[in-house]
Order: C-alpha cells, then structure tokens, then sequence
C-alpha cells in the first residue's frame, strides 16, 4: 500500500531514465572533444611535416636550378675554348710559308701566339670538363634521403621550440656552399684563361696576315687594322661583362623581400611575423552589419588565428603552435560543457530533492 501511494504521489513528468540517458550524452560529449582534440594535435603534426616537405621540395628544385644552370655554364665556356684551340691549331699545321720571305721577328711572334692560345684554350677546356663532371658526381648527395631524414628531424624540433621572430632552418649542405668552396675559384681561372687566349687569338691572325701577305703590306696592314680594332671591341665587352660573369658583383645574394605597409594576407605574407587581426570600428559601414556576419567573422579570425600560429616554416610560413590560439579555438566549447554540467547538476539536486519531499508526505500521511 506505502509503495502504491509513494509511487501516486511522484511528480508527473519524472522519468528515472532521465538521468542516465543525459549522463550518457555528457560522457559522450566529453569522448568527442577528447577525440576532436586528438584529431586537431594530429593535424598540428600534418601541417609541420607538409610544411617540412615544402621547404625540402623548393630546396631541391632550387638545387637542380642551381646544378643545371652552372653545367651549362661550364658548358659554354668548354666548348668556346675547344673551338679557338682548334681553329690555332688547324691555321698552325695549314699555313705554309718560307723563311726568306718574312721577317724572323714575325715568325717568332707568330710562333708564341699560336703555342699560348693553344696551351690557354686546351686547359681551359679541361678545366671546365673536370669542374662539370664533378658537379654532375656531387649534386645528387645534396638531396640523398640521408639529408632528407636530418632535415626533417630538424624542422621537428623548430616546430616544437619555436618562438617569435625565429626563422626556420635550413638544410646543412647545399650545392651553393659547394659551389663557393670547390669550384667558384677553378672556374674563374678557367674563364681568365679563355678571356687571354681570344686577344692572342687575334693577334696571331695579325702575325699570320703580315706573313701570308709580305708582298702586299696594304692588305696586311688593313687586316692588322681591322684586327686591332677587333681586340679593342672585345676588351671592351669583357670590361662590361666581367664583373658580372666572374666579377665581385657576381656573388650579390639574394636581397630581402620588402616589407608592405598593407599586407596582403597568407600566403603572400609568409616572410612577415603573425598580426592580430584588425577590428573593424562600429560606426564604419562594415560595423553594421548583422549579427550573423560578425559571428562569421569572429570564427573565421579565430579559425585563421590558429592557423597562422600553426602553419610555417620559411619558405613558406613562420609555423609556431601557439598555446594561446589553441585555448581561444577551445575555450567557447569548454564553457559550453561546463554550463551544461552545471545545468545537469542542477536539474539532478532538484528532482532528488522533490522525490524526497514527496517521499516524506506520503510516509506521513499513510
């Protein structure tokens, strides 16, 4: 009869399941914000290591740039030079001539010219050859995995460490440094050897000329002429061009991207550090908007906050995980979750509360 009554006199509305099923949904919730905080920590590491890979792929197209342009180069130069010693040494063992009619001092000019342009183009040509097959032998050990794996482990710890204003490493060994220590000297010797050869070049055509035509000393005086203002020409285009080819302005490095007073936004802003996002003031047209538009705008600022915090490493980006953007990503759920705690707690007091006032009444009043 007592439990009959007891149960008459529950509340209407009260179900026992209530509170299992709302416990249920909390721990549930809790579950998927512990996994969507996995997820996020995993995708933290999945932007470290594309960011990683991005540097090491514009560091490897930079070194096969590098590579490429400076076999051409030597190239160039090795062929020029095995054409002028060619064309020396054919005019030497074609020309025919007789001791009695030239000058000796002609053929002994003649003579040298020919053994010095000879000599510089051949060495130069070997130079250039030697200097290209070890650049072709080196280059791939710059971009082997071995160099691949310690540059990965180093932008790790850059990710894990960083802090405002540190830029992102770069691979110890690069083609660049090779180039500046092993080969930059050779190559500008190899290139004063075939800058020398051409003049003497010309002025063995001058000795050759005086010879072939020793019975007619006006066309061998209008080649010499003519060879002369050659030799001219060409110093001036190697006073011109030296500088720049194998000069001091040839090793200018790569100068600074200037710094705009309106940046653009990511990506185009990687070389510049985070900023705060700008607040729109609320007498301007933008501030007047509707509710929804500034809500949409809060969570995108805050949804890009965390990105430029977590995305960089130079070349592409400046990445830090900042705990600070972090927190302002999960803050508003953790308050959610603690106000519908509260609320669970609340609700449970009180209907713990009215089942044992009721209790109470019915045992009374039986």
């Amino acid at each position: 009869m007592s439990e009959v009554s007891a149960h008459e006199h529950q509340p209407a509305g009260l179900d026992p399941f209530c509170f299992d099923e709302e416990a249920a949904l909390g721990r549930e919730y809790a579950s998927l914000l512990e996994d969507e905080k996995q997820w996020r920590a995993e995708d933290l590491e999945q932007r470290v290591l594309d960011n990683a890979r991005a540097i090491w792929s514009r560091f490897t197209e930079r070194t096969r740039y590098e590579v490429n342009e400076r076999a051409e180069q030597l190239r160039s130069i090795g062929n020029l030079s095995a054409l002028v010693a060619g064309f020396a040494m054919t005019s030497f063992l074609q020309f025919t001539f007789s001791n009695n009619e030239a000058v000796k001092a002609v053929i002994l000019g003649f003579g040298i010219s020919t053994a010095f342009v000879v000599a510089l183009s051949m060495n130069s040509m070997s130079m250039c050859g030697l200097i290209q097959a070890s650049v072709f032998k080196m280059s791939h050990t710059f971009i082997c995995e071995q160099e691949e794996e310690a540059f990965m482990i180093e932008a790790w710890d850059f990710a894990q460490s960083y802090q405002p204003g540190r830029q992102p490493p770069q691979p110890r060994r690069s083609f660049s440094k090779f180039w500046d220590m092993r080969c930059e000297s050779e190559w500008r010797r190899a290139f004063y050897m075939f800058s020398t050869a051409v003049p003497i070049m010309l002025g063995n055509l001058t000795f050759a000329s005086w010879i072939k035509f020793h019975d007619l000393q006006e066309v061998a005086i209008i080649m010499s002429a003519m060879l002369g203002v050659g030799i001219l020409l060409f110093g001036v285009m190697q006073g011109h061009w030296f500088s720049y080819i194998a000069g001091p302005s040839a090793n200018i490095k790569t100068r600074k991207m200037p710094v705009a007073r309106q940046p653009a936004g990511l990506p185009f802003d990687w070389h510049l550090p985070p900023a705060s996002p700008r607040k729109t003031p609320a007498s301007s047209p933008m501030g007047n908007r509707c509710l929804v538009c500034q809500l949409q705008r809060q969570s995108s600022a805050r949804e890009q906050h965390a990105l430029v915090a977590t995305e960089g490493l130079n070349g592409t980006l400046p990445f830090s995980v900042s705990v600070s953007s972090f927190l302002a990503l999960i803050l508003p759920s953790l308050h959610a979750v603690q106000s519908n705690a509260q609320a669970f707690c609340t609700s449970t007091a009180a209907g713990l509360e009215k089942n044992a006032v009721h209790s109470s009444l019915a045992m009374v009043s039986h």
